[in-house]
């Protein structure tokens, strides 16, 4: 989760709380608190705060109009920025919201780049939406956005067919080999049980070694009971002995 704030933040989005706005709004919205937050000029209201408690009240009457100015003015400011709080929020969200999904869309298609490319290349470097969808069994939306997001690195190309259909172009591709694609498919199949099995290896091992935990804290308490038992058991013929010398 860390690693995929830190790629939207590169992105410029940043996922903004209504509840933090809000709450830094009515604690600290004296001095900017939500604008900081907001990233919406906050030095402006905290350098307002500033200057009215330590230039401007000074130097107006001292009968306390000054300072009621001066309060009029922050309590204005506050309250106007209880109406734009909402519309910041949402613009934030909005932005997060877009980037989050070109960023789904950036890795689903470096994950479907590969399937994709097989798939165009057995359809003779051109690719359909619905071929996509065969090959890789995911909805109509997924594979065009995969498709679309491709066409962006300039290796896709995307054309119009008769019946108004997009077809994407694939550069570059080799003819299509039956026996080489199958050859491809059974060393993934393998490298993929391979894995399967070295995940069933290590969750065996930390079983093992769990078991051999509790094993030794089951073997410490026994060893602790017996050791009481005897130290009990010694402590009562002390008592009987001395019992029998007196």
């Amino acid at each position: 989760e860390t690693i995929e704030r830190q790629r939207l933040a590169q992105k410029g989005a940043v996922d903004k709380k209504p509840a933090m706005a809000w709450t830094l709004w009515l604690v600290l919205g004296w001095l900017g608190g939500h604008r900081f937050y907001l990233q919406k000029r906050g030095w402006l209201m905290l350098a307002w705060f500033v200057f009215g408690v330590f230039v401007l009240t000074p130097i107006l009457p001292g009968d306390g109009t000054g300072f009621m100015v001066w309060f009029i003015g922050v309590l204005c400011w506050w309250v106007a920025d209880a109406f734009f709080i909402p519309t910041w929020v949402r613009s934030f969200q909005s932005t997060y919201s877009e980037a989050a999904q070109e960023l789904e869309a950036e890795d689903m298609a470096e994950e479907l780049t590969l399937p994709l490319l097989r798939a165009a290349q057995k359809h003779g470097g051109t690719l359909t939406v619905t071929q996509g969808v065969l090959a890789t069994g995911l909805p109509f939306t997924d594979v065009e956005r995969c498709l679309t997001e491709l066409s962006g690195t300039g290796y896709v190309e995307i054309q119009n067919t008769d019946d108004g259909n997009l077809l994407f172009a694939f550069g570059d591709l080799p003819e299509w080999d039956p026996q080489e694609q199958a050859e491809i498919e059974l060393a993934e199949a393998n490298a993929l049980a391979l894995a399967e099995a070295a995940d069933a290896l290590e969750l065996e091992a930390e079983l093992l070694e769990e078991a051999e935990k509790r094993s030794h804290r089951r073997s410490a308490g026994s060893s602790v009971v017996r050791g009481a038992v005897a130290g009990l058991t010694a402590f009562g013929l002390n008592a009987i002995f001395d019992d029998d010398d007196e």
